[in-house]
């Protein structure tokens, strides 16, 4: 993929105000990507694939539970480090 064809596309994306990734996501308005998303859907794997998680039921559009309030994360924690537990780059293999 060339430079201008992703800006080509990212700009084609920005103006999407109802994407819905052809039907796997509920529609998401990304001229405001910074924006929480309005609805998720919650799958378990199993051996059959991808199945709606048990005892989850959606409250408003289907498949998608939509209306929450969104969490704002202020931080993220430390990543974890090898010496977190016990090792060293030498332990690797």
């Amino acid at each position: 993929m060339t430079l201008p064809v992703l800006q080509a596309f990212s700009m084609w994306l920005a103006k999407q105000t109802a994407w819905t990734g052809g039907g796997i996501t509920a529609p998401i308005n990304e001229s405001t990507p910074l924006d929480p998303l309005d609805c998720f859907d919650i799958e378990q794997a199993s051996t059959a694939g991808w199945q709606p998680a048990t005892g989850f039921t959606p409250n408003t559009d289907g498949v998608y539970n939509c209306g929450q309030t969104p969490v704002k994360l202020t931080g993220f924690p430390a990543p974890t480090q090898l010496s977190d537990v016990g090792k060293t780059l030498a332990d690797l293999k």
